[in-house]
């Protein structure tokens, strides 16, 4: 990132930065942020696959004993921190996996999205090829039929 005195600084780690419909989102911009919130004791943000954007901002929160935090709570309180394409559209309460030494394992969480994410890519590939079932456009204008394959 570019600082406004023209100086390169260093925000997050390359694979950990989400990049969210061509926007890239560093992960501990995001974390920052919700950690201010007074009911969250944890925060890994992680970039969970959309056929849509590519990726999308995802947060896994622990939350402090005894507190009602909602997924909406959290959304809210970044909307109102930081630009839409950075909040997270979507809030897991969960534990936060780390190493021995303490460093969040967002591998962990990454793989574990790729795993939940095959059975939706499944089904996406069947409402994809529902979707190309559409009535034959007319030639006109210099369309083609896209029952054909294009000339």
């Amino acid at each position: 990132m570019v600082d406004p005195d023209g100086y390169i600084r260093i925000v997050d780690r390359i694979k950990d930065i989400v990049v969210t419909g061509g926007e890239k989102v560093p992960s501990v911009e995001v974390e920052a942020i919700i950690m201010t919130h007074p009911a969250v004791q944890d925060v890994a943000v992680v970039g969970k696959p959309d056929h849509r954007w590519g990726e999308i901002v995802k947060a896994v929160v622990k939350a402090k004993d005894g507190s009602s935090v909602t997924e909406q709570d959290i959304i809210l309180w970044c909307r109102s921190r930081m630009a839409g394409f950075k909040t997270p559209r979507e809030v897991e309460f969960a534990e936060i996996p780390r190493t021995a030494t303490g460093k969040i394992q967002k591998n962990v969480l990454k793989k574990r999205e790729l795993e939940w994410q095959e059975p939706a890519e499944k089904r996406r590939d069947e409402s994809t090829e529902r979707q190309h079932h559409r009535a034959p456009v007319l030639k006109e204008f210099g369309q083609w039929d896209r029952t054909q394959p294009a000339p």
